[in-house]
């Protein structure tokens, strides 16, 4: 699962947040337990795979992180979600690979997320990507798991 530390939250001029940001794996960490990258821009790309997906599994989607040659790949195929860890230099290797259930990642993710836009409404930050996460954030609680259509609100 995704988690977050707010000991080197910043935000640079352009408005990007920095945090730190891994995945926890019951083998260990990714990239690394206190990994710090542009947290905001992470959880974006994550929320907008999983709502892509959302409409048309079975498909897979490769999250960058920003600090180094690494990312990870969310893989969905019949309801079922694997998370794969990948350090891309020299050469491309999967270095974990995670089976997980899609809805408690989904919770997980709208989980950080609105902890991530806490610690910086509590700052007084505010940019495009804050906000953009903010609304990814709220169309994430709409989908009932990320291998499924959306939830359908209009009954």
């Amino acid at each position: 699962m995704i988690v977050l530390d707010d000991r080197v939250l910043q935000m640079n001029a352009g408005g990007t947040v920095s945090a730190g940001i891994w995945l926890t794996f019951p083998t260990g960490d990714f990239p690394a337990k206190g990994w710090d990258d542009f947290a905001v821009a992470i959880l974006i790309q994550i929320a907008r795979a999983i709502l892509e997906v959302a409409h048309d599994p079975p498909a897979s989607r490769y999250i960058s992180f920003f600090e180094g040659p690494l990312g990870v790949e969310l893989e969905w195929h019949a309801g079922a979600m694997k998370v794969l860890a990948i350090r891309r230099a020299p050469t491309r290797r999967v270095v974990v690979v995670q089976r997980v259930e899609p809805a408690a990642f989904n919770r997980n993710l709208i989980e950080v997320s609105r902890q991530l836009l806490g610690w910086c409404d509590a700052r007084g930050w505010t940019s495009e990507e804050i906000e953009a996460l903010r609304q990814l954030t709220v169309q994430l609680g709409e989908v009932d798991r990320p291998s499924s259509p959306r939830a359908r609100t209009d009954s």
